[in-house]
């Protein structure tokens, strides 16, 4: 039998009844036969102990194995949950920076279309305010130019009545002035 991997104790067991049982079929003598089965089975029990002492060395170094490998990761997983932990708070923090320009942000923005709106109703006030000034401008032109023709006709007549005198210079009347 090797070492390493000897069979399992039922396989041997069933080997060992069925070459007992054509054992005694050929009529073989009993006690000889026994002492070797005697043997053979000791041989195999020491192995399956020697296996099993075997196996349990390699489980324990693989459990020895897992254990510095759950302890390693249990180490990583703190130091994981701790930079964790100190992002999450430097991005409160940063989300907390960005909230306060933004609500200033959005104020000063409500504040410009306020302001835009004031400006637009004024501009629509200065444009009407200053077509009635070009309005009025122009009638004080024609006012005036009414006045200044109606002023002249009047100092006209009041020169006329008195300042006018007529002589007759080949035929035409002119104007003389004192």
């Amino acid at each position: 039998m090797e070492e390493s991997s000897p069979p399992s104790v039922d396989v041997v067991r069933d080997f060992l009844e069925r070459s007992t049982v054509s054992y005694h079929l050929m009529g073989c003598p009993r006690d000889p036969w026994m002492a070797a089965v005697d043997a053979l089975w000791s041989e195999v029990g020491q192995r399956q102990q020697e296996a099993a002492r075997h196996r349990a060395q390699e489980l324990a170094a693989e459990v020895a194995l897992a254990e510095q490998r759950y302890e390693a990761l249990c180490s990583q997983r703190g130091g994981a949950v701790s930079r964790a932990e100190s992002l999450s708070a430097r991005h409160a923090s940063c989300h907390a920076d960005i909230a306060t320009p933004r609500r200033t942000l959005e104020e000063v923005s409500s504040r410009i279309a306020e302001h835009e709106a004031a400006s637009l109703v004024l501009a629509e006030g200065v444009a009407a305010a200053n077509a009635e000034v070009a309005a009025i401008e122009r009638e004080c032109a024609e006012s005036r130019a009414a006045l200044s023709a109606l002023q002249a006709s009047l100092a006209d007549s009041r020169r006329g009545g008195a300042m006018f005198d007529s002589v007759d210079h080949d035929g035409l009347l002119t104007k003389k002035e004192f």
